[in-house]
Parts: structure tokens; C-alpha cells; sequence
């Protein structure tokens, strides 16, 4: 009896030491990774984000890594080799291109064992945490790689606008000088027709001055006329007035 019930006890201790003891000791928890990742080219380059984080996980101790294809990952897992497959898919790296999520792109599998059910939510975290450690070391890489070929292009730009201004600077001062010429030359024209133009509308308002002048005068001789036309008409009238008292007192000396 006694020894029937110390049986679950003994399967624990066998099966966690078979384990490495993964509480104390997850850098000895065996986890498989599969890389299946394909290149893909980016602006010019060929980019490998799978080959690169395999690199970057094979210096990190967080967990016993193991690198398989895809078959001994599958079988290992099955025997109980390892406690976890880590499968990097075939468009990693091309959906890292498209600005994809890199942390959504890998597929994680794992026994489902009650035993191991105990273990999986810590060793799950601490294998989320050093993918992505590897993941944050790679577009670390990616982004000095792009300041690098930012600060060459700059460079070459540079250089290429040095070039452009040496090239600039004659063109410039020939550009200058016959624009310098151009406008004397067109002064010179504008001054030839402009000098005889003011000439002609000078003579043009002294002729209608003398008009002016001419039609004053005649406008004072009307005037002085026709007050003397009107000095006669007055005359004529006061003279029709007497003519006509003598007519009417001859008339009444005849009667």
C-alpha cells in the first residue's frame, strides 16, 4: 500500500529530472528551432532574417537551443527530446521587407503532457523574450546598416554637387557677362528712339500751346465783336423807337 502510493511521487521526480529541472534551470531546457526562412532583396540587398537571428540565438543561454530542419524538429518533439519547436516560416524575410510584424511571423509548438502543462507559461515567456532579444538585435544591424549607406549616399552627393558647382561657376560668369552686354545693348536702342520720341512730344506740346494761344485771341476778338455788335443793336433799336414817336406825331399833325 505504501509503496503503491509513493508511485506519483517517483514519476514527478523521474520526469522533472528528466526535464532539467526547468525552474531552477531553463538555460538546460532543450528548445528546437527550425529556420526555413528564404532571402529576400530589399533596395539592392539581400536580406536573411532568419540566418541572422539563428546567429544571434546561438550566443544566447537563455534556453538549451538546438538547430534542426524541420523533420527532426518534428520528431524530437514527438520523443520528447525537446520541449519546444521554434519554426521561423519560409517569408520571414520578406514580410520583414513589407514592414511586416517580425514577432507574429514565427510559429511556436510545444508538448501539451499534464506534466509540462505545469512549466509551459515560464518557459513560453522566457522563449517569446529571447526570440525577440535576437529579433531586436537584428533590425539593431538593419538600422546601422541603413545609416551607413545613407551617410555614403550623402557623401556621394556631395561630391557629385561639388562637381555640378565647379561646372556652374563658368557658366555662371559667361551667363553674366552677356547679360551685362545685353542691357547696354538694349539701353543703347531703348536711348536711340527714346531721345528723338521726347523731341517730337516736345514739339508736339509747344504746336498745341501756340494753338491754344491762337484760339484765346480769337475768343477775345469775338468777344470784343460782339459786344459792339450788341452796342449797334441797342442803337438800332433806340433809333427804330424815335422813328417811330416822329411817324405818329407827323400822323396826328396831318389829321
Amino acid at each position: 500500500m505504501i509503496g503503491i502510493s509513493l508511485i506519483p511521487d517517483l514519476y514527478n521526480i523521474i520526469f522533472l529530472s528528466s526535464m532539467w529541472d526547468p525552474y531552477g534551470q531553463l538555460s538546460d531546457l532543450p528548445v528546437a528551432v527550425v529556420n526555413n526562412d528564404k532571402e529576400a532583396s530589399y533596395n539592392g540587398n539581400t536580406m536573411a532574417i532568419g540566418k541572422d537571428m539563428v546567429s544571434n540565438l546561438k550566443e544566447n543561454k537563455t534556453l538549451d537551443f538546438h538547430f534542426v530542419d524541420e523533420e527532426e524538429g518534428k520528431k524530437g518533439l514527438e520523443d520528447g527530446d525537446y520541449y519546444m519547436v521554434v519554426t521561423l516560416p519560409s517569408d520571414l524575410s520578406e514580410k520583414t521587407t513589407t514592414l511586416s510584424n517580425i514577432q507574429s511571423t514565427a510559429a511556436y509548438q510545444s508538448l501539451t503532457s499534464e506534466q509540462q502543462t505545469e512549466i509551459s507559461d515560464s518557459v513560453s515567456q522566457n522563449s517569446t523574450d529571447s526570440i525577440q532579444s535576437a529579433q531586436s538585435i537584428v533590425a539593431l544591424v538593419q538600422d546601422l546598416q541603413g545609416s551607413l549607406e545613407n551617410l555614403q549616399n550623402q557623401s556621394s552627393n556631395l561630391s557629385t554637387l561639388k562637381n555640378q558647382s565647379n561646372q556652374v561657376s563658368p557658366i555662371t560668369s559667361t551667363s553674366l557677362i552677356g547679360l551685362s552686354s545685353g542691357l547696354t545693348e538694349i539701353q543703347g536702342d531703348v536711348t536711340s528712339k527714346l531721345v528723338p520720341a521726347s523731341q517730337s512730344i516736345a514739339s508736339g506740346v509747344n504746336a498745341y500751346t501756340t494753338g491754344v494761344d491762337k484760339v484765346s485771341q480769337g475768343a477775345s476778338q469775338l468777344s470784343e465783336k460782339n459786344a459792339t455788335l450788341t452796342g449797334s443793336l441797342d442803337k438800332l433799336v433806340s433809333d427804330s423807337n424815335t422813328l417811330t414817336q416822329k411817324s405818329s406825331r407827323l400822323t396826328a399833325g396831318v389829321g
